[in-house]
């Protein structure tokens, strides 16, 4: 017998996790499931996310400079907050990963197609 969990945040979860983008809140919330990690795992990885995309803002190769601080904050969290969270869950939200961590969502803006036609 196969048990399917399907990920529907309640009204108190979604408004817990409301730096998560609504898109991505079910997939984020399943992570978090499947990762078991606690209320300050959760925080230290959305901290940890925030600031790995300021510093990639800082850090951005030309074919991204053309987006201001916000935009590109709104890109990375619109096209990969569910697969970035994921990645902050497992460096256990340790700002000491910022710089791997901001990497990751640079190559992941270059690789977004739609931002660049």
């Amino acid at each position: 017998m196969t048990v399917v969990i399907i990920a529907s945040p309640t009204a108190g979860l979604a408004e817990e996790l409301a730096f998560v983008p609504e898109h991505h809140l079910p997939a984020v919330v399943a992570r978090i499931v499947g990762h078991g990690a606690c209320p300050e795992l959760v925080l230290g990885a959305a901290n940890l996310l925030e600031h790995a995309i300021t510093v990639s803002w800082v850090q951005r190769l030309p074919g991204l400079r053309r987006f201001t601080l916000d935009q590109y904050i709104d890109l990375a969290q619109h096209f990969h907050y569910d697969d970035l969270f994921e990645e902050a869950l497992y460096l256990c939200g340790n700002l000491r990963h910022v710089d791997f961590l901001a990497t990751t969502v640079e190559r992941l803006l270059l690789t977004t197609l739609q931002l660049h036609r």
